[in-house]
């Protein structure tokens, strides 16, 4: 166990040190490099503040387009084996516009504000 804490809102966490975690709390969304509004949606669970999200191999992610900023919405891929993605009733937001696959490095990098980073003691 290790502690960790969210870059963005600061809480901090006790966890495995052997998995990535996205912060599992709703943060308002914000200009990022580029000048444009997102905000991350976890769509594993329902309650707006929620534990830490152990980020898995592959994802699925859905861009939805507010008014004044995009939301990305990403869950864990429920068929990550799968060679063709195209299935809309098995993957996800694949078939809709902004819907893709992404793997755990590429979300890390995309959303590196929302990465748990270990406490420097």
């Amino acid at each position: 166990m290790k502690l960790f804490y969210c870059p963005t809102c600061t809480r901090v966490y006790n966890l495995d040190e052997t998995a990535t975690y996205l912060c599992g709390r709703n943060h308002d969304a914000a200009t990022w490099p580029g000048g444009k509004m997102k905000r991350l949606v976890i769509t594993e669970e329902s309650e707006t503040n929620r534990p830490p999200w152990p980020i898995p191999a592959q994802t699925e992610e859905q861009e939805l387009f507010r008014e004044t900023y995009s939301e990305y919405w990403i869950r864990a891929c429920p068929y990550p084996d799968d060679t063709d993605f195209g299935d809309i009733q098995r993957h996800f937001g694949y078939g809709a516009p902004g819907g893709k696959h992404v793997t755990k490095e590429e979300l890390v990098q995309e959303f590196d504000r929302y990465v748990l980073k270990p406490v420097q003691v």
